[in-house]
């Protein structure tokens, strides 16, 4: 295995200006096929898992940042958006990990999907996704909304005007300071960062056999 100098990219420099670290795709390295393709498959997984990892701690920035927001009765009642924006933010960002991108796709953590399945804070929050935000015809238990008539009254009858929806969006409901769904994330990102280290340590394995040439692939 073999990987051309022009590949490497610093990336940690000294005080002095000497390179102590660099970076490179690891389809830069020269190898036999089936290494190649094993490299190639470590990559495609390594990058699913990391995107989830960003999205789960996105979803946990907007939990705190909705729990500290909600603490404050006057903001509760003055900025109802904020609060639905931040929950609704949060709840995407997770169940985007758990779900496929269309037909063709699979789905990100397909390998934690069994493994969560039946942690009370996942289903929740896969149920608000599916209910409440993804899909408009099954979110009738956590959606309160009826069609209500108005009314004009005249000094001879009640006229019909047109009607409204009574709508009240569910929220998480929580105590102040304690969310276990932060919780459960938190404990989701470490859970997908032993696997990452795990991924890692065997693939530095392969990857220490690596001879770095010079302009090999131009003679």
């Amino acid at each position: 295995m073999r990987i051309d100098q022009k590949d490497l990219f610093s990336k940690a420099l000294t005080l002095e200006g000497m390179t102590t670290q660099y970076t490179s795709e690891l389809s830069n390295i020269e190898c036999e096929p089936a290494v190649g393709q094993k490299l190639l498959g470590i990559a495609n997984e390594l990058r699913s898992l990391l995107r989830c990892i960003d999205n789960l701690k996105e979803a946990k920035s907007s939990l705190l940042e909705l729990e500290a927001y909600t603490i404050d009765d006057e903001n509760r009642g003055k900025y109802q958006f904020v609060a639905r924006s931040l929950f609704s933010y949060a709840v995407v960002n997770y169940a985007s990990c758990f779900l496929k991108g269309g037909q063709e796709k699979k789905v990100p953590l397909e390998l934690f999907k069994d493994r969560l399945a039946q942690e009370k804070c996942h289903k929740e929050i896969m149920n608000y996704r599916k209910k409440l935000i993804g899909h408009l015809d099954e979110n009738d238990d956590l959606r309160e909304d009826k069609v209500v008539w108005v009314f004009q009254n005249t000094s001879e009858r009640i006229v019909p005007l047109n009607p409204e929806l009574s709508s009240f969006r569910t929220l998480l409901q929580r105590e102040p300071n304690e969310n276990q769904w932060i919780i459960h994330i938190q404990n989701v990102i470490e859970l997908l960062k032993e696997k990452e280290s795990e991924i890692t340590r065997s693939t530095n394995e392969i990857l220490k056999e690596i001879v770095v040439v010079e302009n090999e692939y131009e003679k």
